[in-house]
């Protein structure tokens, strides 16, 4: 599995450090990138200019006072553009004021949490940050798993397929999901499986 892409949007050098060590603390595999000010975060959600070829977060931490583009503003433009939508944001912020709370869950945030100020609450902020990824971490391994299954697909005798059906059958007990071709090789009608995690779509071409 591919490590995780994280966005974190703070401007205060020691802030970053404290985010980027209670990320570290979670233990799961992670690239970390960060941006000090609003525009620049846009400017790379949105793949600008130099930001062009870099990966597109699995998860936003953003702070709400932000200098040249305030942290509302980001996450305003974020949840109305249909190409960045998607992406979880959660608020990680030094403001205590239930307002902020209650107008970033409005917009959309996925999530707010107060910087953590002691130990205890270091502690508790990672475990807040492990159970953020956990979700991200299941499903980029389904993704791997729907990955390999194109592959297998892909890799079976094209030229010898005249595919009849194409069913996908799911089993809630095992929790798979099994892609069943029927097809006819050499005038004979043959069944092949694959399998690949429940809730995973197939989007690879069938044999053609």
């Amino acid at each position: 599995m591919k490590s995780l892409q994280v966005l974190i949007v703070e401007d205060n050098p020691g802030d970053v450090l404290l985010i980027s060590e209670l990320l570290e603390e979670t233990g799961i595999p992670l690239c970390i990138s960060t941006a000090e000010n609003g525009k620049k975060a846009l400017d790379m959600i949105q793949k600008k200019n130099i930001y062009a070829n870099i990966p597109t977060p699995d998860l936003i931490i953003l702070d709400l006072n932000l200098p040249i583009v305030k942290g509302f503003e980001v996450l305003s433009k974020i949840r109305s553009s249909q190409r960045m939508q998607s992406i979880p944001v959660v608020i990680m912020t030094g403001s205590m004021i239930k307002e902020d709370e209650v107008k970033a869950r409005q917009m959309g945030a996925s999530d707010y949490r107060v910087k953590p100020l002691s130990a205890d609450e270091f502690e508790s902020t990672c475990q807040w940050l492990r159970e953020t990824l956990e979700p991200l971490v299941k499903y980029e391994k389904k993704k791997d798993q729907a990955s390999g299954l194109r592959m297998r697909a892909d890799a079976l005798p094209q030229h010898t397929f005249n595919p009849l059906a194409l069913n996908q059958i799911s089993s809630p007990s095992s929790g798979l999901a099994t892609l069943r071709y029927e097809h006819l090789v050499d005038g004979s009608q043959q069944i092949t499986s694959l399998s690949c995690f429940e809730g995973i779509s197939y989007y690879g071409r069938p044999p053609s």
